[in-house]
This record gives structure tokens, C-alpha cells and sequence, in this order.
């Protein structure tokens, strides 16, 4: 089957990943509201923490360049 050739390999692949922040790693007082909402407030490794089966298939590096947020089409730091 076309696409799944690595699942036969001997050797798992790597995936870089490479973070920013942003609102992918934002978090918020619940999962149900969005009040107290932070973007960037969590870091790549917390995030894949909820991926644990990840290894699994694939070798992961990451790399945290900086964890910002985007906020109305502007960067600005997160804290």
C-alpha cells in the first residue's frame, strides 16, 4: 500500500519538530471556557504529552526556538 512503506522498515523515522508558540500551545483555566485563555503558555513537550503513543512510530527531537503568541496579526512575546 502506497504511503505506509516506512511501517516495514527496520527503523523508525525522525521527526523534527520545530516550535514557536502560538495558539496551539495556549491554555486556558478550563477546557470548556475561554476565559483566563493564554496563547504560548505551554511548551512542545507538554503538548506532545498528550501524544504518547508517538514514539511508537517515529523517533521525535523538538526544539523550542521561542514561545510566542500571534495576537491580531501581530507578534508579541509571551511571558
Amino acid at each position: 500500500m502506497k504511503g505506509v512503506e516506512w511501517m516495514t522498515m527496520k527503523s523508525k523515522p525522525t521527526i523534527k519538530i520545530i516550535a514557536t508558540g502560538g495558539t496551539i500551545v495556549g491554555a486556558g483555566s478550563s477546557n470548556i471556557t475561554t476565559t483566563g485563555y493564554k496563547p504560548g503558555a505551554v511548551t512542545i513537550e507538554e503538548l506532545l504529552e498528550g501524544t504518547p503513543n508517538l514514539n511508537d512510530f517515529s523517533n521525535i527531537e523538538v526544539e523550542q526556538l521561542f514561545n510566542i503568541e500571534y495576537d491580531n496579526g501581530t507578534f508579541i512575546e509571551a511571558e
